[in-house]
């Protein structure tokens, strides 16, 4: 009887140790399907989420076991289970109760639901509409709710098309006007939208669903170093940095014109300067993609482009660089290997104020736009606003700046264009974000550019 008592009280206490404390070593975390969790289209990173899980396991010393699933109520099971620890990528409903084990985390992305439809068909008028046409919508739990309440307040059956496996599904069969409406939110439709330029949005449903982290209770340690961390880091500058990293650059209204153009001048003019191209990129550390978008976004591949300033030729260089780099900037070729080498030595001199990453190379453009001396006269700005003159989140908010008296009076090279320059890098990542995409989706419009995707240098951030 005492050995069945001390079996007893050992087992409780055992039990005790594994709902209270974990090992401390490590975390499983699973991301429930969110399309802004990993790098599937954005090359400029593991993503959003995954960086600031990352930051959690520096912060505390952790390994970290990064599990996918497709679903939320996957990843809910999952903790459940014991099988996970912490669900990122989490669409958090208003007013919705969780289970008592769950605890979330703050909204950290605040998202939309909206109503989408195929360009060359009618738009959303009402919810009448969906009675008329089939709807579509991700396979999930939490779409299916959303339909179930707007057929609660029609006299008529939605008619809904068989539910989409994902994002890229969903937008693929709307995109080749297989449906007539869709379901998404506003995030995932600035995500998708550069690659669907057929999809129009019909307009929001005034329905909030943002994203929010959720982790098990029974863990003590683990739960309180979870509510420490998510509600400092989420109103934090660093979470900022990453945000503005994975999302300030995607447009919140597409101008599909401008997509039409792009694509039109990469399919028709990259091929003749391909070898050209792929040769001074990786020679001078840049993947070639990157490099095609800069030479689209100065001359829209114009050998003979020239600017109200007097720059000149693809790389649009000015003639006092063009003596230093010895190159005729009219000759394609040229311009190709000159503007290669001067984009190289600005990534150089700003790597030497201790800028590293992509913020290395979102500075060194915005210089070669508005020049170097400016992008030192925006850092010392930043600096004395009280932002980071390391990153470029911090530089971007202060360029602007840089065109008003008030502002270009402190610092010693006077008066830039700084909206110019802001918009000239979102613009180059954007085009480059395209890119990297259609080659991930192998999509017809990069076929003839193999060369290109798969030749990046070893030290690309």
């Amino acid at each position: 009887m005492l050995l069945i008592l001390v079996l007893v009280v050992l087992v409780r206490y055992w039990i005790y140790l594994r709902l209270h404390y974990w090992d401390g070593k490590s975390i499983r975390v699973v991301h429930a399907g969110s399309q802004l969790a990993d790098a599937t289209l954005c090359p400029f990173g593991p993503g959003l989420e995954k960086e600031a899980v990352q930051e959690f396991c520096r912060e505390n010393n952790l390994e970290l076991e990064w599990i996918r699933v497709l679903s939320r109520e996957k990843a809910l099971q999952m903790l459940k289970t014991d099988r996970a620890d912490l669900a990122v990528g989490y669409r958090l409903e208003k007013k919705q109760s969780y289970p008592q084990f769950i605890r979330t985390g703050p909204e950290y992305l605040a998202n939309e639901l909206v109503v989408a439809h195929n360009r060359y068909r009618y738009a959303y008028k009402s919810d009448r509409d969906f009675c008329r046409a089939n709807l579509l919508f991700l396979d999930r739990v939490f779409w299916q709710r959303e339909v179930e309440k707007i057929q609660s307040g029609l006299d008529c059956t939605i008619k809904t098309a068989a539910p989409a496996r994902d994002n890229l599904d969903l937008f693929s069969v709307l995109d080749e006007n297989k449906a007539r409406f869709a379901l998404s939110d506003r995030l995932s439709l600035r995500i998708w939208h550069p690659f669907f330029t057929a999809v129009r949005k019909s307009r929001s449903l005034d329905r909030e669903a943002g994203y929010g982290w959720m982790w098990v209770r029974r863990y003590a340690d683990l739960d309180r170093k979870l509510s420490g961390f998510t509600k400092r880091f989420f109103s934090s500058s660093r979470f900022e940095r990453y945000k503005g990293r994975y999302l300030d650059f995607l447009p919140d209204k597409l101008d599909h014109y401008q997509i039409y153009h792009f694509l039109k001048a990469v399919r028709s003019r990259v091929p003749k300067y391909e070898e050209q191209i792929v040769q001074a990129a990786l020679d001078n550390n840049m993947d070639p993609l990157f490099f095609i978008a800069l030479i689209y976004q100065e001359s829209h591949f114009d050998p003979g482009a020239k600017s109200r300033t007097g720059v000149r030729g693809l790389l649009q260089i000015t003639q006092n660089t063009a003596r230093e780099l010895g190159v005729n900037r009219l000759n394609p070729e040229q311009s190709i290997s000159g503007g290669a080498g001067y984009m190289h030595y600005l990534w150089k001199q700003v790597g030497k104020r201790g800028v590293r990453g992509w913020d290395r190379w979102f500075m060194s453009l915005a210089a070669y736009n508005q020049g170097m001396s400016h992008l030192w006269d925006a850092m010392k700005l930043a600096r004395m606003q009280g932002k980071d003159p390391m990153t470029w989140q911090g530089v971007k908010d202060v360029y602007p700046l840089l065109s008003y008296k008030k502002y270009y009076s402190q610092v010693p090279n006077g008066y830039c264009r700084g909206f110019e320059a802001v918009d000239y890098v979102q613009s180059i990542r954007f085009y480059y974000y395209i890119l990297r995409g259609l080659f991930f989706l192998g999509r017809p419009e990069v076929q003839d550019l193999g060369r290109t995707s798969g030749s990046i240098p070893a030290l690309w951030p």
